[in-house]
């Protein structure tokens, strides 16, 4: 990590901190928030505290904050106080004159309440970040095969991803970050294969929250060790599937094999879930 980093990572609630604590990223200092909840009855009495709990918790790193120019505040949405650190420390950044990527993490678990809830979240926190990166973990569930899906490689899987992801969008920061990923949300895909071609196929079809390759420009981050025909054959696999010109970013490693793609995603006004219309 450069001692003139200016970007940085909030990770928000019990979940997420489990995450990172297993899968932390190396790019970027990293700052884990998982105070205890108020003890409150109520639902209205429940959440200023909880809101007042966030600030001062983030509050704690001010210093820290005004040395940056992005922030990066990861949560798995749907739960209490996880959530509510997403809201503040988005506010408190962008008070400092932070840009911030929220990166949201989606709960696995197909039908029950606190998935729903992080469905509905989704479009506010969409809005009120300057981009957004979204993980579901239903998806990457869906990626693996029955015999090896279960709790623990799910997570194991997605913290996997998204440590490389987090990485990848740190050496973003150090270009034209805003200008590289134009939309407001964006998934991810990790592709290992000896392929690029292949490894980039797979990708369009293996994406961490559903989207459709063909939506926008995506961007591709490939091993410094790419030569000249090795992206070429990537531009053309692109194009050839899309018909749109991606963005190719070649990253600090020499990992041939590894191969991660950032797809805009399409969220309808009525809906949280990826829209095709």
């Amino acid at each position: 990590m450069s001692e003139a980093c200016d970007v940085m990572l909030f990770v928000c609630g019990g979940g997420a901190c489990h995450v990172i604590r297993e899968h932390e990223p190396s790019s970027m200092p990293v700052v884990m928030l998982n105070p205890d909840s108020p003890d409150e009855d109520t639902e209205a009495a429940f959440r200023p505290a909880a809101h007042a709990v966030a600030r001062a918790a983030v509050e704690e790193h001010a210093e820290l904050v005004s040395r940056m120019r992005i922030v990066f505040v990861y949560a798995i949405l749907g739960g209490d106080m996880g959530s509510i650190l997403v809201s503040e420390v988005t506010k408190y950044a962008q008070e400092a004159g932070c840009r911030v990527v929220a990166v949201a993490g989606i709960p696995w678990e197909e039908g029950t309440p606190r998935r729903g809830r992080a469905l509905d979240m989704l479009p506010e926190v969409v809005a009120s970040a300057d981009r957004t990166l979204v993980s579901d973990g239903l998806a990457v569930a869906k990626l693996m095969d029955d015999n090896v899906r279960t709790i623990d490689s799910i997570v194991r899987a997605s913290g996997y991803a998204m440590q490389n992801a987090l990485d990848s969008l740190a050496q973003l920061a150090e270009g034209p970050f805003f200008s590289t990923l134009p939309e407001s949300a964006y998934t991810y895909s990790y592709v290992k294969d000896l392929d690029p071609v292949r490894a980039v196929e797979r990708a369009m079809d293996a994406t961490a929250f559903p989207t459709d390759p063909a939506y926008g420009k995506m961007t591709v981050t490939v091993s410094s060790a790419f030569g000249r025909a090795q992206l070429e054959e990537v531009f053309e696999a692109v194009v050839s599937r899309t018909g749109i010109i991606p963005e190719i970013v070649k990253r600090d490693d020499r990992e041939d094999t590894r191969v991660l793609v950032f797809l805009p995603v399409r969220l309808s006004p009525s809906s949280p879930r990826a829209s095709r219309s």
